[in-house]
């Protein structure tokens, strides 16, 4: 440990490394994990909206709450934050509240999808966000979950990988375990969306 490597147990250092230690294991969880209160801003309210309503759990008076709080959220620009403070529009958030704002539902919200529309289109439309979707934002997933964005933007991958076993053996290896579900993820959109 970090505080064996100092010799004095009355250094300050050492007691400072000793009461970090203890508090991070006081969060812990009894499952062993820890909860990290990150803020992603809107994108997790509107990717929280999409994945509740293609469950069939968003009931309509959370729904109506939800979307007001997109409302307020949103940029004088038409866009909104990728994250709060960020100071500027971001193409997948701004997609994902558009996939998470139906326009058939709660008519005092177009507007608000409307300008937000009108962002994202000048802002590089669906060829920005394939391209954020290359970058590691997960906003394409959601907006062609909702139906919004077009299932062909996403990429092609072939299933036969999961039928190569010296590939899967190499994948299992060599790669993180969340693109296996990523490509699993990928492919079950496209057959429905595509």
């Amino acid at each position: 440990m970090i505080a064996e490597l100092f010799e004095s147990p009355a250094d300050p250092l050492r007691s400072a490394v000793e009461r970090a230690a203890a508090h991070v294991r006081a969060l812990q969880r009894p499952d062993g994990s820890w909860d990290y209160p990150c803020d992603f801003g809107v994108s997790t309210t509107a990717q929280a909206m999409i994945a509740l309503r293609t469950l069939g759990r968003l009931d309509v008076d959370l729904e109506a709450r939800l979307q007001r709080s997109i409302a307020r959220a949103q940029r004088s620009d038409g866009g909104f934050e990728g994250y709060p403070g960020s100071g500027s529009s971001d193409i997948g958030a701004t997609a994902s509240v558009i996939a998470a704002l139906p326009s058939s539902s709660f008519r005092s919200h177009e507007a608000t999808r409307t300008r937000a529309e009108r962002w994202f289109f000048a802002h590089g439309g669906f060829e920005a966000l394939t391209e954020a979707f290359f970058r590691g934002d997960v906003a394409l997933l959601f907006a062609v979950a909702a139906g919004w964005a077009p299932a062909d933007r996403l990429p092609l991958v072939p299933l036969s990988i999961w039928h190569a076993p010296r590939l899967a053996r190499g994948m299992e290896r060599f790669a993180h375990a969340g693109l296996s579900l990523l490509f699993g993820q990928i492919a079950l959109l496209r057959k429905r969306h595509g």
